[in-house]
């Protein structure tokens, strides 16, 4: 096995850009996991995606292949990223919880957000409040020959209780604006380092900012994680090319053969019943697929379908037309084969799935029919332009499926 960093193998799959890296062994085929490493799935902050200095954060840890048995994690507030994306997390405190918990998948602890973080950010807090119109000021209290007698190194705590205790609701459009770029400059990012094993590493980036504290602005937005309300197999006929996206051809005809709807506790797709079996067959490419994040459709009640929508934000990769948006999803699969009962079966002859990086992935099925019972982990993302430090919301799901197949597949497959 060749040593790779997933740092470098994320950020070239994914395009959400995810600030999720390990160093550890790596097979050859990115997305299997085995029994003999340690696999991270997910990690998962809540209540939300991101907090405000005094906040505690809640970490679960989403972990297969290689059972946990022990793990130490620390936290960095000394963070820089350079104009040419080369970040630097130094002065690392362990994290001591004596509540976390772990067992063989899993690690849960919690921790509590420096009330201090900002206490270096006075003079970027400085530069802005000057930018902020007097009578703008004057309608918030702010005081111009007030604020000049607060002290710079106090400025952090004054503009994080002004923006706390201040209902922004009758604001107008411009001064709104205002108020969101104020908040957006008092954003941050800590990382936190966690070793699991003794060697296996993973570091993250945590958004620390004020926006779940502020009330009535209607450009402030607050990063909730992924919510996916299905999963689903395709499958295409085959057009006589290999397509690493889903065709979108008015003679492309997609029939789903498996979906897991998180709306209803069964498997339903349209009028008809799904179960966890899928049977491939020759002549068709395959497809795992979760929704966009950004529409929603109801195939439970027949010809009927409604829409919802995850967060929205504030798009500002138009300089000159901000505007409200989706979140979108995007998806990193992993597959796990029931080792127990496939010795001797090699990983390439097993799944293979594209990773994307979208909501669309092409599945490539075992060479070997043996295989009939897969693992399918999913971490989720979600991904948007235009925020300065914003947080990404990340989840996971474990799918298993059960692989069946026809006379013909597996006469035109040979074991390897």
């Amino acid at each position: 096995m060749n040593r790779r960093s997933v740092k470098s193998t994320l950020f070239a799959v994914l395009a959400s850009g995810m600030l999720l890296f390990s160093c550890t062994q790596f097979p050859t085929q990115f997305g299997y996991i085995g029994p003999e490493y340690v696999q991270t799935v997910g990690f998962v902050f809540s209540p939300m995606a991101e907090g405000a200095p005094g906040d505690t954060l809640h970490l679960t840890a989403h972990f297969a292949g290689q059972a946990v048995h022990s793990f130490a994690c620390s936290l960095s507030t000394q963070y820089n990223l350079s104009i040419y994306g080369n970040d630097t997390a130094v002065n690392f405190i362990p994290l001591v919880d004596p509540n976390a918990t772990f067992g063989p998948d899993s690690i849960s602890l919690s921790f509590v957000i420096p009330q201090n973080f900002f206490a270096s950010s006075g003079p970027l807090i400085l530069a802005v409040l000057k930018d902020i119109p007097d009578s703008v000021k004057a309608k918030f209290n702010l005081d111009s020959e007030s604020l000049k007698s607060v002290p710079v190194s106090q400025l952090p705590i004054f503009a994080g209780l002004f923006l706390t205790t201040t209902d922004f609701s009758k604001s107008d459009t411009a001064t709104a604006k205002m108020m969101a770029h104020l908040i957006e400059t008092l954003s941050g990012q800590m990382v936190l380092h966690c070793a699991v094993n003794g060697g296996y590493t993973i570091i993250r980036n945590i958004t620390v900012r004020y926006n779940s504290h502020v009330r009535g602005d209607p450009y402030v937005y607050i990063n909730h994680n992924p919510d996916p309300q299905w999963f689903a197999m395709y499958k295409v006929k085959k057009t006589g090319k290999v397509s690493y996206d889903l065709p979108h051809t008015e003679n492309d005809t997609l029939v789903c053969i498996y979906k897991s709807n998180n709306l209803d506790s069964s498997k339903i797709a349209g009028p008809r019943l799904f179960t966890d079996t899928v049977l491939i067959d020759t002549g068709y490419s395959y497809y795992m697929m979760g929704d966009t994040g950004i529409f929603i459709f109801d195939s439970i009640t027949p010809g009927g379908a409604h829409v919802t929508a995850t967060d929205t934000t504030l798009d500002k990769s138009f300089s000159f037309d901000n505007r409200i948006t989706y979140e979108r999803y995007g998806y990193t699969w992993f597959y796990e084969p029931d080792s127990t009962t496939l010795p001797g079966v090699k990983p390439e002859n097993s799944v293979i799935i594209g990773n994307s990086g979208g909501n669309v992935s092409q599945f490539l099925p075992p060479l070997d029919t043996v295989v009939q019972k897969v693992n399918l982990w999913v971490r989720a993302s979600d991904v948007s332009d235009g925020e300065l430090n914003r947080p990404v919301g990340v989840s996971s799901k474990k799918l298993s499926l059960v692989l069946k197949y026809t006379a013909a597949y597996a006469a035109n497959v040979q074991k390897k």
